[in-house]
């Protein structure tokens, strides 16, 4: 009775531990412990609205009253018309448009990436 008594006491003390070995790996860790594991990919969001505001000083457009800074001088603007290119300069107050942003730096501001102007809606008047 005393073996088994010693036995089971052991084996919990052993269990004890030895927790850290039923923690949650990631899959990489217990596979191929020489691999790091893959980058983490952006976060990236994408937004429509109309310009209600462009400052070309602090490379800002503002959407909806929202400003939203520009990730870098060149982001590739697409044209609603698919037979010409978009540009920055195509933008304008009042354009409709839809964008990626992603988060950026350590405060996670969100910067544009990527504009794509939306055709204009075709009016119904009688």
């Amino acid at each position: 009775m005393k073996f088994i008594q010693r036995v089971i006491l052991s084996s919990l003390v052993l269990l004890c531990l030895n927790q850290s070995a039923w923690a949650v790996r990631p899959a990489h860790e217990i596979n191929q412990p020489g691999i790091l594991p893959p980058a983490k990919a952006k976060n990236i969001i994408q937004r429509g609205g109309k310009i209600t505001a462009i400052n070309t000083s602090q490379h800002t457009i503002s959407v909806d009253e929202v400003p939203y800074p520009l990730q870098t001088a060149s982001i590739p603007v697409h044209s609603a018309n698919p037979q010409s290119h978009g540009s920055l300069a195509q933008l304008e107050t009042g354009t409709m448009i839809r964008f990626n942003t992603t988060k950026e730096g350590w405060n996670g501001r969100e910067a544009i990436n990527e504009i794509w102007i939306t055709p204009a809606r075709p009016s119904f008047k009688k």
